[in-house]
């Protein structure tokens, strides 16, 4: 459980970011981000009833689950895209980031450095200055970012309070700790404990519906798309998945997922064109190997990952592929050719 010391310190950091707007931001569409955003908010509606809060995220609810959140939980008239934060805000908000921890992610779209008020995320490596009176990072090797929210609920409100006041945000940070340990398999002391304080809240009737969800044709064809695509080099699996839309992007992580128990690999890697860029999906099964450096090497401030309690670990990178006019139906395989083989000399070669 969180210290009530820590707990005492993002309050103080809420506090003085209400003094501003305050932009709540994630950059991987998730549950576990998706709960961590409606969970922050509710606190912070909690400790300053004045404070004006927004959600924003970037890209689109592609996967089934995420896609159900939205719809269950009516976030589409809720959360806001990224795209409409107003250019000033980086400067003139209050920044919170929740399930990331990076100020270079690309699709946060800042056209000028920022320094967040409050990061909430387990995910390793970022590139925040160190903690200061400016600012608070709580960023803890947990299994999931809503486990720490729903510590800091905990904390300084109930959950009890929770429950009378949006019952909806119970259920999406269960959802959230559900999805990012695997279903309660991967889970360290804390998410566990979490889960089970949330889930005195909610019949578990109320859930099943989001955790059974159904899923598309389109699903199904990416994932053999993937397979007929697949390179395996030692200990090393790279996978293409072609071209994907916007809202099929979060496939190639449930792909990642099933690759990665392919008989002696320690490292599967899946990766897709989506729109002018190339989004990587990483897993590592070897707790000697860190994931986030193997990935950085590779891609630089561009990637992340997280160590699951278990000492496995997941990932991703997200890389440009800007070439406007050059990339047409005539020269498609082309690209697709040139992306495979980039993948396959980074993720198969080791930098020297």
């Amino acid at each position: 459980m969180l210290g009530k010391e820590r707990a005492d310190q993002v309050k103080a950091a809420i506090i003085a970011a209400a003094q501003k707007p305050i932009a709540i931001i994630f950059t991987q569409v998730d549950p576990d981000a998706i709960g961590a955003a409606m969970g922050l908010r509710y606190l912070i509606q909690r400790l300053v009833a004045a404070a004006r809060v927004n959600v924003y995220y970037c890209g689109t609810a592609g996967h089934p689950q995420t896609r159900s959140l939205f719809n269950r939980f009516g976030l589409e008239n809720d959360f806001i895209k990224i795209g409409q934060l107003p250019p000033t805000a980086w400067q003139r908000h209050s920044i919170m980031l929740v399930d990331s921890s990076s100020t270079a992610d690309g699709r946060l779209g800042a056209k000028e450095a920022f320094v967040p008020a409050l990061v909430i995320d387990h995910h390793l490596g970022n590139n925040l200055p160190a903690e200061n009176e400016h600012g608070c990072w709580l960023i803890e090797q947990v299994g999931a970012s809503c486990t720490l929210v729903t510590e800091l609920i905990v904390i300084l409100d109930s959950l009890e309070e929770l429950k009378q006041a949006d019952s909806q945000v119970i259920l999406a940070l269960a959802m959230g700790i559900r999805t990012d340990t695997k279903d309660l398999t991967n889970y360290a002391a804390r998410d566990y404990e979490a889960y089970g304080q949330l889930a005195e809240q909610f019949d578990s009737a109320e859930i099943v519906p989001l955790i059974k969800y159904t899923i598309a044709p389109s699903n199904v064809a990416n994932f053999r798309f993937a397979l007929n695509h697949t390179e395996q080099r030692g200990e090393r699996l790279v996978a293409f998945a072609g071209r994907l839309r916007q809202s099929e992007g979060d496939d190639i992580s449930t792909i990642a997922d099933y690759l990665s128990r392919t008989q002696g690999v320690t490292i599967a890697i899946v990766a897709a064109i989506i729109g002018d860029r190339v989004r990587l999906s990483a897993r590592s099964s070897d707790p000697t190997i860190s994931l986030a450096d193997f990935l950085r090497e590779r891609f630089g401030d561009k990637s992340g990952a997280k160590v699951m309690p278990d000492g496995r670990s997941e990932g991703g990178a997200l890389l440009d592929l800007s070439l406007g006019p050059w990339d047409t139906d005539e020269t498609s395989e082309t690209v697709e050719a040139l992306v495979i083989q980039c993948i396959n000399k980074w993720i198969f070669n080791d930098p020297r």
